[in-house]
C-alpha cells in the first residue's frame, strides 16, 4: 500500500455527534457529501478513527472533557448509536479502528504522518495536523475546507495556534488557561516572545528568564499551565512507539469489495441512522476503492 495514496480520514466519534445533534435530515446530506468528496478528492483509500478510552489524559488532568453537559438521552444512546454506525461501515470498502488509549484526533494525527489526504472532521484540534502541503481538513458542518495556507494566516502556523491555545486554554475540554491571558493576549505574546514561548512548553529546568513585561511575567510564573497543557493539547505529545506501530497495522487491513446487495439489504432494515439509505451514491462513489 503506497504512503503516496490519497486517503480520506474519518472522524468517526465528531461524526456520531454531529449527526446525532444536528438530526435525521442532515444524515443523508452528509453521506451524499462525502460521496461527493471521494469522488471530487480523488480518495483511493478510506478509513475512519474511533476513540479509545481518554485515561491518558485524565492521569495529567483528571477533569479533562468532565465539564460538558449533554442531554441524557445522548449519553444513554450513543454506545447503541456508535455501534450501529460502525456496523453500517462495515458495508463500506474502508477499513476503522481504534488504538487503546488514543482519543480519534490522535489516531488522525498518526495516520497523517506519512501519508498525503483529507481529514473529515469539524474538530479544529486537526488543524494541527496542517503543517504542510497534501494534507485539508473538511469540515461538515460548515461544507469548508481548511489547508495549511488558512492555519499560517490565521495562527502563523500550527505551533503558533497550539501555544495560542495552551496560553487561552480550551474550555470546552475543561482545560483552563494563563491567569488573564486570553485570545488577543495571546497573539499579542506570540508576537514579542515566540522563541520563549516554544522554549518554555518543552524545557522542564528552572526560568532564569528577565522581562519586564507583566503578562509574560504571569505566563513564566504559570509555566507547570502552560506544559501541562502542551501535553493534553499538542497532538502526539502522548504518543508512543507502539501507538504508531498500532495506527500503522490498521492501515495495512484489507479492504472489502464493496457488496452491494448486502449494503441494500442493510439499507432496507435499519433506521434514520443508517449510512447506507443512499447506497447506490455510495456505490458509485467508493466502489472504484473497492
Amino acid at each position: 500500500m503506497s504512503a503516496y495514496s490519497k486517503w480520506l480520514w474519518v472522524d468517526g466519534d465528531y461524526l456520531l455527534t454531529y449527526l446525532w445533534f444536528r438530526g435525521a435530515e442532515v444524515v443523508q446530506q452528509f453521506w451524499l457529501q462525502l460521496a461527493a468528496l471521494v469522488v471530487e478528492f480523488g480518495s483511493d483509500r478510506v478509513a475512519v478513527a474511533w476513540d479509545s478510552d481518554k485515561n491518558r489524559r485524565r492521569q495529567l488532568w483528571d477533569p479533562y472533557k468532565r465539564n460538558r453537559l449533554v442531554p441524557p438521552e445522548w449519553r444513554q444512546e450513543k454506545p447503541q448509536l456508535r455501534q450501529r454506525l460502525r456496523e453500517s461501515l462495515v458495508y463500506l470498502p474502508l477499513v476503522q479502528g481504534e488504538v487503546p488509549g488514543l482519543e480519534a484526533d490522535d489516531l488522525l494525527w498518526c495516520w497523517q504522518q506519512r501519508r498525503y489526504g483529507l481529514l473529515v472532521s469539524g474538530d479544529h484540534d486537526l488543524w494541527q495536523c496542517l503543517d504542510r502541503e497534501g494534507i485539508a481538513a473538511w469540515s461538515p458542518r460548515h461544507n469548508k475546507c481548511t489547508t495549511q495556507r488558512e492555519v499560517d494566516k490565521q495562527f502563523g502556523g500550527v505551533i503558533a495556534m497550539v501555544i495560542q491555545k495552551c496560553l487561552v486554554g480550551d474550555k470546552s475540554d475543561g482545560v483552563p488557561g494563563v491567569v488573564g491571558v486570553g485570545e488577543v493576549r495571546a497573539k499579542e505574546l506570540w508576537a514579542k516572545f515566540a522563541a520563549d514561548l516554544i522554549f518554555l512548553v518543552r524545557d522542564r529546568s528552572p526560568v532564569g528568564m528577565d522581562t519586564e513585561d507583566r503578562w509574560m511575567q504571569q505566563v513564566i510564573a504559570d509555566k507547570a499551565v502552560l506544559q501541562r497543557n502542551w501535553q493534553l493539547l499538542r497532538l502526539g505529545e502522548l504518543v508512543n512507539t507502539a501507538d504508531l506501530e498500532a495506527a500503522e497495522n490498521l492501515l495495512q487491513q484489507p479492504i472489502k469489495l464493496f457488496d452491494v446487495a448486502a449494503a441494500r439489504n442493510y439499507a432496507a432494515t435499519q433506521g434514520w441512522f443508517n449510512v447506507l439509505k443512499e447506497w447506490h451514491h455510495l456505490v458509485k462513489a467508493f466502489q472504484p476503492i473497492s
